[in-house]
């Protein structure tokens, strides 16, 4: 094979490359084999525990055992919206699942528009330590909390949480922040708070404020899939017009691009007497609803268990 002869076959096997790269297309026999590999399917002896809420998906565990119950975690690739009513504990819930994440799977990338750096991290550490969330702000705390606060923060220090609280953002200096960190540190998660202090795509015109949110909604959608992980954010309950139709059932008819894009979308809803995670896609209503309780003074969510 001569320099010339050479020179084509090393431009085809390139070319070749560029496609298998851009348009990947993929047998089903290896998309099986890769899930089987990956879920690591096993045969099972005996009928699961129903209470072993871990059984059967290969999410990351939100940290709510009965909730991923539904959810089967949060999976790769998908979108998430966590709506409520103001002080329902949206913020809350996502820091809480985010806490769990960046333990047991890994960094966590979380973009808050509602909150500085300094406030968070008081939330976050109020959370670990179960300590009231206002003396940890103003750092008048006892002395006998003093050592509990030391542990807490040593131990946050040590996990991969990463927080960026620009004032003005979009969704694509979320994605260009997001794989700058996928690439040196990992990413296992991303939590935008929240959808409707995020900008729309810079220099295009929108008819609407609803036109901007459905976008910006099909954008995240988009980084999920991209990066391949999962991407939970924060939206007001007037955003998605959610209302209950009877006992585990709700109306998404006028949430618009919502539910037409969210893979989930998790109700946080306050009772008289309890809490509630409501995987309003997921939910079946023959199921108990999954619960939860605050930790009086703090941010802290814990799952609610009944014997």
């Amino acid at each position: 094979m001569n320099e010339n002869e050479q020179a084509a076959q090393d431009m085809r096997d390139a070319l070749q490359q560029i496609l298998k790269k851009d348009y990947d297309i993929s047998s089903v026999h290896d998309v099986l084999r890769q899930t089987m590999d990956s879920v690591g399917y096993k045969r099972q002896q005996s009928k699961p525990d129903a209470k072993d809420a871990s059984v059967g998906f290969n999410g990351i565990p939100s940290g709510f055992p009965e909730l991923d119950r539904f959810t089967c975690g949060w999976t790769k690739g998908s979108l998430v919206v966590i709506t409520g009513e103001p002080l329902a504990g949206k913020t809350s819930f996502a820091m809480n699942t985010a806490l769990t994440c960046a333990k047991e799977s890994g960094p966590i990338a979380f973009f808050s528009l509602t909150m500085k750096k300094k406030a968070w991290l008081a939330r976050i550490l109020s959370i670990q330590s179960e300590l009231d969330t206002v003396r940890l702000k103003t750092g008048r705390l006892y002395d006998s909390e003093w050592n509990v606060f030391i542990k807490a923060a040593d131990q946050i220090d040590r996990l991969p949480l990463y927080i960026d609280d620009s004032a003005y953002l979009t969704v694509k200096m979320i994605q260009e922040k997001a794989k700058q960190l996928q690439k040196g540190k990992g990413l296992s998660l991303i939590v935008v708070d929240s959808l409707q202090m995020l900008q729309g795509t810079l220099g295009k015109e929108y008819e609407s404020r609803y036109e901007e949110l459905s976008d910006t909604l099909r954008s995240l959608k988009r980084l999920a899939m991209e990066l391949d992980v999962p991407v939970l954010v924060i939206s007001n309950l007037s955003c998605l017009d959610v209302k209950p139709k009877s006992r585990g059932s709700y109306d998404l008819h006028r949430s618009g691009a919502v539910d037409e894009t969210a893979d989930e979308i998790i109700l946080v809803k306050q009772g008289r007497y309890t809490n509630y995670l409501i995987p309003i896609k997921s939910f079946d209503p023959r199921e108990s609803t999954p619960e939860f309780d605050f930790l009086p003074g703090t941010g802290k969510m814990k799952p609610c268990t009944h014997d």
